[in-house]
């Protein structure tokens, strides 16, 4: 009974340590070489709830490129939960050109401040 209880654990664990250790090996570009990069930025929206209640603050997000430069995906790290829908919105419009390792196109994983007004 344990060794199945183990098996089936270990088979649960096992797809989690792949994912974490393929993200960790993912291109991570430095904040300045990305806004050099940069082809296209949307600013985001200040929610109207923000507006009425008067938040601001900082949501800092990281953004994974693609090979063809577009935001595949948007993760907040840092933020005010009500500001943080707004940030990633506008993080899923940049677009960049893409980052390139021995001459070859790489998804990349880049680091954004949004800033609302702080």
């Amino acid at each position: 009974m344990r060794s199945k209880l183990f098996a089936a654990a270990a088979f649960l664990i096992l797809p989690v340590c792949v994912l974490r250790t393929a993200s960790a090996a993912m291109l991570r570009v430095p904040e300045d070489e990305a806004k050099r990069s940069i082809v296209n930025k949307a600013a985001p929206t200040m929610p109207a709830i923000a507006k009425q209640v008067h938040i601001t603050g900082k949501v800092l997000v990281d953004l994974t490129v693609g090979e063809n430069g577009s935001v595949e995906n948007v993760d907040v790290i840092s933020g005010n939960p009500v500001l943080s829908s707004a940030a990633v919105a506008a993080g899923k419009k940049w677009t960049f050109k893409p980052f390139l390792v021995d001459g070859k196109p790489e998804k990349a994983l880049v680091r954004v401040t949004f800033d609302f007004g702080s």
